[in-house]
């Protein structure tokens, strides 16, 4: 005879975060208290920051909704490259950029050009 093993799931109902402009405000300043892109990509100083990250926006968020380290990581990847896409297409477009930079764009631009410099600079002492 088989013995069938009988296993009762409980779902518990998971809280998803929903990104918008003033989650995304709290990550980027996190993001930049932090320092974690000065660290090298996949690093464990770098994953730690994002931990902490994570940790620091999820006890920071009033709607109970708890972050993950990769959804944090992955968000801000998804931005960076929305920011990057606009920035390019409005210097393709004017040749400048015309309008005032939010608080969210200047700290987007300011982490994006540190994580660059951090890979260029892990380019080089690795050459």
């Amino acid at each position: 005879m088989k013995s069938e093993l009988l296993v009762t799931e409980t779902k518990k109902k998971d809280v998803v975060i929903v990104w918008n402009e003033k989650n995304d405000l709290i990550m980027l300043r996190e993001v930049a208290a932090d320092g974690l892109l000065q660290h090298k990509a996949g690093s464990r100083e770098r994953g730690a920051g994002w931990q902490a990250v994570a940790n620091n926006l999820s006890s920071s968020l009033t709607s109970g909704s708890e972050v993950t380290s990769r959804a944090v990581r992955d968000h801000f990847t998804i931005i960076a490259k929305r920011h990057q896409a606009k920035v390019a297409k409005e210097k393709r477009g004017t040749g400048l950029r015309g309008k005032e930079l939010t608080e969210r764009e200047a700290l987007l631009e300011e982490l994006v050009d540190i994580r660059d410099e951090t890979e260029k600079r892990v380019e080089e002492e690795a050459d």
